[in-house]
């Protein structure tokens, strides 16, 4: 046997031990790069240039956070080492509720002049207090600040949302700092957007609003003349019931504090969001207990249920004028949801006991539970945040009042046939009893008749002698 010798070329091994040195650096380096994330360390802050913004650029992967106390100022923020910060890795747009101040950082330059201005915003109307900071060393070059529960007036743009302009040196880094400070939803959409951009975005949304009021108003006005007409007084709960949905919308928008209570020391915008969320639930309630007959036709479980969820919304209403914000929109959401589970649970009910307005009822409410789903889920951060999860209660709420709409005219063929039915057999039954009535009255006239001849027969003949 001959065994085959190989030589190996001694350039050769020295590369295949090099090329192996070089891999097992690269793996060593990203472990500890890994290990780096894990422990906190923060890497350095990405420098964002303001001047390749065409038309809008979100900032938050780029940001740096920490969460800090009510009392502490730029100047302890700015005294915080790296490590202290988080980085933000992923482009989601919600904090949750859990956090009340929190501090964000990025770095912005401006390679060369701009035509147009770079506009920084945060796309939600309901923090309660906002700062920007632009600063270069220890100098501070802009500060800005807005929230609700500062008058609307200090904005730096007569804006329902934070909108500032971000004019920096060119060729300069500036640290920029953001604290929003608040008691309801940490829902921070931070990005760079320009002019153009931002008036397209407000037409946008102008145009959707202008859509979702223009239903709420055209069933306003419909329903307003049903109800003058036949002054049923379920009408007038489902116009409540449509009057608080969309004062609630309209401040959930931000035109609230914008068009209307533009000073918190005279009304809070808080406190509105409030109110109006415990009169929609009230109005709600009590719309679904009438239009459901709930005293007369439920069982003694969907009374208790139904009365017990009216006496909880009119303890919210009542609540509103005095409870703490975050606590009052968490008890708020959680009763929301117990609501429109119940509606749903009548309309499903309703519907197979033969009820035919239960079917679009149900429909409803299933519709408004999905959305107010969807809602929750994106405010508690399990999904993705977007702009349409802000907007969800909006969109369900317009689908599920149209079809509650449909529902009434559904009863009320429902009720006209059966108003037909109940009048055709009442003729009928009367028809019956006059025909009844007429043959008895025959068979009296002729007894009577009969009777009379006797009587006459009587009266002409003798007894005794038969003539």
């Amino acid at each position: 046997m001959h065994k085959t010798k190989i030589d190996v070329n001694p350039d050769f091994g020295n590369w295949i031990n090099e090329h192996t040195k070089t891999r097992l650096q690269f793996f060593i380096g990203l472990l500890l790069v890994i290990a780096c994330q894990f422990v906190g360390a923060s890497p350095a802050t990405t420098v964002t240039d303001i001047a390749m913004v065409d038309t809008r650029f979100n900032l938050i992967p780029t940001l740096h956070y920490i969460a800090a106390k009510p009392e502490q100022t730029l100047a302890d923020i700015q005294s915080l080492d790296d490590e202290s910060w988080q980085v933000s890795r992923q482009e989601h747009r919600n904090f949750g509720h859990n956090q009340r101040v929190i501090w964000f950082r990025t770095q912005l330059k401006k390679s060369y002049p701009l035509d147009a201005p770079i506009f920084l915003r945060v796309d939600y109307p309901h923090h309660d207090y906002i700062d920007l900071y632009l600063q270069q060393g220890d100098q501070t070059l802009a500060h800005f600040e807005a929230g609700d529960e500062r008058s609307f007036s200090s904005r730096p743009i007569e804006h329902r949302t934070f909108l500032a302009p971000v004019e920096i040196p060119t060729g300069e880094v500036v640290d920029v700092y953001l604290r929003i400070q608040t008691s309801g939803l940490m829902m921070v959409p931070i990005e760079l957007i320009t002019q153009v951009e931002a008036v397209k975005d407000e037409s946008v949304l102008l145009l959707f609003v202008g859509l979702y009021f223009g239903v709420i108003i055209i069933m306003l006005i419909y329903n307003t003349f049903i109800y003058t007409s036949l002054r049923d007084s379920t009408y007038l709960y489902y116009l409540m019931y449509v009057a608080a949905v969309a004062a609630q919308q309209f401040t959930l928008f931000g035109f609230g504090f914008q068009y209307l209570w533009l000073e918190p020391a005279v009304v809070s915008n808080n406190f509105m969001i409030m109110f109006t969320s415990g009169l929609m639930e009230t109005s709600a309630v009590l719309f679904v207990i009438k239009f459901i007959r709930l005293r007369r036709m439920r069982s003694q479980f969907d009374r208790t249920a139904g009365y017990s969820l009216l006496a909880g919304s009119l303890a919210m209403l009542c609540a509103s004028f005095f409870m703490n914000f975050a606590t009052f929109i968490t008890v708020v959401n959680i009763l929301g949801l117990v609501g429109v589970g119940c509606g749903l649970y009548i309309g499903v009910k309703g519907w197979l006991m033969g009820f035919k307005a239960a079917r679009l009822f149900a429909t409803a409410w299933f519709i408004y539970l999905m959305f107010i789903g969807w809602y929750l889920l994106d405010s508690m951060g399990v999904i993705d945040s977007t702009t349409y999860g802000t907007y969800a209660i909006a969109i369900g709420s317009a689908i599920e009042l149209s079809l509650l709409s449909f529902a009434f005219a559904d009863r009320m063929n429902q009720e006209k046939e059966l108003r037909l039915h109940t009048q055709n057999t009442l003729i009928n039954v009367q028809r019956a009893m006059n025909e009844d009535l007429d043959s008895k009255v025959k068979q009296r006239t002729r007894a009577l008749e009969e009777a009379n001849r006797k009587l006459e027969y009587l009266s002409t003949t003798d007894g005794l002698t038969g003539l």
